[in-house]
């Protein structure tokens, strides 16, 4: 009895924190792997990954813009480059607000960019919320339930995508949105030297000070989050565990559009290794076998989701040959050399010190 007491009051709140926690970790990881392959193209595709610095400059501007409008400091100056972005107020931020700013600059672009997604399924496709009807009573209750959720929001969000007619230009908007959304999700940096340590470790670095610079901030944060369990468990209202599904929400949201763009960039890095004549056929294969899946299955009610699997199947099939059989064999010997060039003054540098 008393167990459950402590578990009711003290540890149930925790579960879906813990959750939102868990999701945002995979986020953090997943862009961490995204920084990793764009670096492999930089040489080659320099635009691409400036654009996608760019795009993730531009959400952490708009995310710090957003702090300074909510706690009404305002903007006097908003400025974005493919290098770097600034954020200016009208009125300077002190105390609380100022530290409030500083979490929508740190951990805002993890879930606004997200939100704008949000907004559209909200609008037009809100069968892929599912809400709970009242509160939780236990640490596990708290976890099933927020598992529950997000795994059905998960599932019809994945349904939604792949049932899109890419004859639809508000269904190609929508894709082009969420791969726009993934590829900038956070400002990766690529490509300069004095930026190369703004990685994972940076921002958890980043969000350490945050929470660590203010003590009594974070313990109100969860004194409120508390407060507004101990309301819903009594009146047995699901507002304390929406609130936590919404930025549960926004981690799959994040997680998905990140992981369409790592297939993309996997695909660029994939054609960068077949011969100059050949490495346009993945994308054209994309095009090709879309188009006819369409017109073989036009009358099936699951016409949509089976040329999409077509498609990236005959593109991945036709990738993976292509490499196979038609490699970039002036890159590979480029590669080679510049190895045995390394290994050649590896060793001409160690007879040099074992001389002296």
């Amino acid at each position: 009895m008393c167990w459950e007491i402590v578990d009711r009051f003290l540890f149930a709140p925790l579960a879906p924190i813990l959750g939102v926690i868990l999701f945002w970790s995979i986020q953090l990881l997943l862009i961490e792997s995204m920084k990793h392959l764009l670096r492999k193209i930089w040489s080659k595709h320099q635009s691409l990954c400036r654009f996608t610095n760019l795009v993730g400059l531009f959400f952490q501007a708009f995310s710090h813009a957003i702090g300074y409008t909510i706690t009404k400091c305002g903007v006097s100056h908003f400025y974005i480059s493919v290098d770097e972005s600034k954020v200016e107020p009208k009125r300077q931020a002190k105390g609380a607000v100022e530290w409030i700013t500083k979490v929508f600059l740190f951990i805002g672009p993890f879930f606004v960019p997200a939100l704008l997604i949000f907004i559209l399924l909200l609008l037009g496709y809100n069968a892929a919320f599912k809400v709970p009807a009242g509160s939780f009573y236990t640490f596990s209750d708290g976890l099933i339930v927020f598992g529950n959720s997000l795994s059905y929001f998960s599932q019809k969000f994945i349904e939604l995508l792949v049932n899109l007619d890419f004859l639809n230009p508000f269904h190609v908007f929508f894709l082009l949105f969420l791969i726009f959304i993934g590829l900038g999700i956070r400002p990766l940096y690529i490509g300069r030297e004095e930026k190369r340590k703004i990685n994972i470790i940076y921002d958890l670095q980043n969000i350490k000070n945050l929470l660590s610079e203010r003590p009594v901030y974070i313990i109100s944060v969860f004194a409120f989050f508390y407060i507004l369990y101990y309301i819903c468990l009594f009146f047995n209202l699901n507002w304390y565990i929406n609130l936590m599904l919404f930025f549960g929400w926004l981690s799959i949201i994040s997680i998905v559009a990140i992981i369409i763009a790592h297939l993309i960039i996997l695909l660029v890095k994939s054609t960068d290794q077949i011969r100059p004549s050949w490495n346009l056929l993945p994308y054209v294969t994309l095009f090709i076998s879309y188009g006819l899946s369409r017109l073989v299955f036009y009358s099936l009610s699951f016409r949509y989701s089976i040329s999409i699997v077509i498609m990236l199947i005959s593109t991945f099939i036709i990738t993976l040959f292509l490499k196979r059989v038609k490699t970039n064999k002036l890159k590979t010997k480029a590669s080679i050399k510049k190895l045995k060039d390394l290994e050649v003054e590896e060793i001409g540098n160690r007879r040099g010190s074992s001389k002296r």
